[in-house]
């Protein structure tokens, strides 16, 4: 007696196998020849008559005389068929085989399959099936799994059914391929052809599938437990939405926070294409707004000069002519009389000049305005002197701050009068300019060591003193207040005292 076991096409040991006869009495025949190999093997067990009828619950028994080296024969209802591959069923129980040749079956068809076992699978397995097809039947129930026995090696080839948590799903090769999860058991099924079921299921769906059962790591020739399994589902029928994914999922979590990224994203580009157009007409309307106060400080300037021409040139030039026509009426009556005319004259075309040059020399000036005061200040101070007498000496006490600009400009032009009137009129050597920045003032000071004169009785038309009035008149403007002081041995001092707008402050005591 001679017996042969094959795992996966190996050979595992040798046992008794009877050929022929299946009653107790029967005497066994005379052993086959020992064959070479495995396909003289089969050429030999196919020579020896027809295949026993085994059930599927006989060869799950390991039935000894069910060898590979003679085919079995094997009637079942086909659950599944994947490609040549099988699945049957036949009293709760099931196995595979593997078609000699592709067959179109249909599930529920009643076949009837021969071919040779293999028990290395989790469940039986034929090689080199012939397969024909009895009838046509409905599916059994499937078996419904709990958590505890879904490794059950007796699941496998068997029509189940299992519920689950959706994970993902994937497309392969045509297929649909669910990840899902059971309790903590992680399984996945797969649906032939099924890549429109995608646009349908989403992640975190519990769900109930009906399939075959195929498991993987186990053996029913040494008794090895399943590792993992797949279900094989025949159509999307047999995909049962039981809840959809709550809103709080971690899959529509994330899809709801790349929406939002987007569409954040999305805002800021609007909100940036905003600014940059905001910014360009914001530009052009400033280069206009800058261009119409150029034009304006042009023209205000215009005025300005008018201004100082018709208060100084032309009111000197009508005394001039005032005093010429007085003088022809009395050229003869009164010599000494038109003597002095003569000499008032000759002192109102020397102010007439000093105030064309100051008006020029204020033009020369309006670079300073561009600066803060003590920097015009120290400019004008390098102009001045341009190395030759008088020196000019400039001091600034304090902090600098920003000043009003009609502030600022009125002290500038103060302090050049100041500095002129110190230089031509009294043949100083040396000018202090001090600049004190306080709190609550600012506070101006043009002293010189010239020769001084008398503040007090001098007017606007002695020795061309009408600088003096100016300065008053633009101390005035800033609402400041001007006190001048001469002697003949110490020089001139020119002192102005100015609030600061929003302070309380006395002005200097005259």
């Amino acid at each position: 007696m001679y017996a042969l076991f094959v795992r996966r096409g190996r050979c595992v040991a040798a046992a008794i196998a009877f050929l022929a006869g299946e009653s107790a009495g029967a005497q066994p025949p005379a052993p086959l020849p020992l064959a070479t190999n495995f396909a003289q093997l089969r050429r030999l067990t196919d020579e020896s008559g027809a295949a026993p009828q085994k059930t599927i619950f006989e060869l799950l028994q390991f039935d000894p005389r069910a060898s590979v080296s003679q085919r079995i024969c094997v009637k079942g209802q086909v659950v599944c068929q994947r490609d040549r591959t099988g699945f049957l069923m036949d009293g709760g129980k099931g196995m595979r085989f593997i078609a000699k040749e592709q067959t179109h079956l249909k599930q529920g068809d009643c076949v009837e399959v021969t071919g040779y076992l293999e028990l290395g699978w989790p469940s039986p397995l034929l090689r080199e099936a012939a397969v024909h097809v009895l009838g046509n039947e409905p599916l059994p129930m499937p078996k419904v799994l709990s958590t505890e026995d879904m490794l059950d090696r007796s699941n496998d080839s068997t029509l189940v059914q299992v519920d689950g948590t959706l994970v993902n799903l994937r497309d392969a090769k045509g297929d649909l391929v669910l990840e899902m999860q059971a309790g903590l058991r992680p399984f996945q099924a797969c649906l032939k052809s099924g890549g429109g079921m995608a646009a349908v299921l989403r992640p975190g769906s519990r769900l109930v599938l009906t399939g075959v059962y195929v498991g993987f790591g186990g053996s029913g020739a040494d008794g090895q437990g399943i590792d993992s399994f797949e279900v094989l589902i025949h159509s999307p029928f047999d995909i049962v939405v039981l809840a959809q994914p709550p809103w709080w999922t971690p899959w529509w979590t994330l899809e709801t926070l790349f929406t939002a990224l987007g569409v954040m994203t999305l805002i800021l580009l609007g909100a940036m294409l905003w600014v940059w157009t905001l910014r360009q007409r914001v530009e052009a309307q400033t280069k206009i707004i800058r261009e119409k106060v150029q034009r304006e400080a042009t023209l205000e300037e215009r005025t300005r000069i008018a201004r100082e021409l018709h208060d100084t040139l032309e009111q000197a030039l009508t005394g001039i002519s005032l005093q010429l026509k007085g003088l022809t009426a009395i050229w003869t009556s009164a010599p000494a009389e038109a003597r002095g005319i003569i000499n008032m004259a000759r002192s109102m075309v020397r102010h007439g000049q000093d105030e064309a040059r100051r008006t020029v020399f204020n033009l020369r000036q309006l670079a300073f305005e561009g600066s803060d005061l003590p920097t015009a200040f120290s400019k004008m101070a390098n102009q001045t002197s341009d190395g030759s007498q008088p020196s000019v000496e400039v001091r600034i006490v304090g902090t600098p701050a920003a000043l009003p600009t009609k502030l600022e400009s009125h002290l500038l032009r103060i302090g050049q009068e100041a500095t002129t009137n110190a230089q031509k009129h009294a043949g100083a050597s040396h000018i202090r300019l001090e600049l004190r920045y306080d709190q609550n003032s600012v506070q101006l000071a043009v002293s010189d060591d010239g020769c001084g004169f008398d503040a007090q009785s001098a007017a606007p038309s002695d020795a061309g003193h009408f600088g003096l009035l100016g300065m008053r008149e633009r101390a005035e403007k800033i609402g400041g207040r001007l006190k001048i002081t001469s002697d003949a041995r110490t020089g001139t001092a020119v002192e102005v005292f100015v609030p600061l707008p929003g302070t309380d402050s006395s002005p200097l005591k005259t």
